[in-house]
């Protein structure tokens, strides 16, 4: 112990520095550990705000969202397994587009059925169903100056969708912000031709269905 002390007393500025290196070593892991965490929060906030237990996609030995195809007759056949309560179709598909002042944006739509499970809570504005063309953003979307009332037009398609509703929370995914329409528009937008259906007619019901299952 009389060494020691009289090591740190002789050479207390090598000490002082070694001490100092090993705060910021610890600094800085604890600022890296709370950057990850909330990049990949951003990342699948979405995902995460969800209230289901689990996903499911196409059989494959690499599914993901964006290439998983799911029909109708199997979503629902999967309700009748055993241990699944509910299970809903969810679209998803990547958009860019332009609002009403041609500014450019970018985020998912997620088709989802209004009044299920999976459809989403708002703070503001009305629910999905409220419109046929009704559309709720995220508040990422909103803070980025988009407000209730504004009409979205996806490029490509042409597809106009406009916003009535903006959520309590971040709702994104791939660190865009989730767009959440009815199920037979995003179909519209994804599936159907530019512009959508022509004036007086619909898409088939039996449309394929990209989407995930949820239960």
């Amino acid at each position: 112990m009389f060494i020691a002390l009289r090591d740190l007393a002789y050479a207390k500025g090598r000490f002082l520095l070694m001490g100092l290196v090993v705060a910021l070593v610890a600094y800085l892991m604890t600022f890296l550990s709370g950057l990850s965490g909330g990049l990949i929060s951003n990342n699948v906030s979405g995902l995460i705000a969800a209230p289901v237990t689990h996903f499911s996609f196409q059989y494959d030995d690499r599914p993901t969202f964006r290439s998983s195809l799911v029909d109708r007759a199997m979503w629902e056949g999967w309700q009748s397994r055993p241990g699944v309560r509910r299970a809903e179709p969810l679209g998803h598909t990547s958009f860019n587009g332009r609002n009403q002042r041609d500014e450019p944006l970018e985020f998912v739509l997620w088709g989802v059925q209004p009044g299920a499970f999976l459809d989403v809570p708002v703070a503001s504005g009305d629910r999905l169903g409220a419109g046929e063309n009704g559309v709720v953003i995220s508040r990422l979307l909103a803070d980025r100056g988009v407000k209730i009332g504004d009409t979205i037009t996806l490029d490509r398609v042409l597809t106009e969708l406009k916003v009535i509703g903006v959520t309590a929370d971040e709702r994104n995914y791939e660190h865009a912000p989730i767009v959440f329409a009815t199920l037979p528009k995003w179909q519209e937008a994804t599936y159907g031709p530019p512009g959508g259906a022509p004036p007086g007619e619909k898409l088939p019901d039996s449309l394929v269905v990209r989407c995930r299952f949820a239960g």
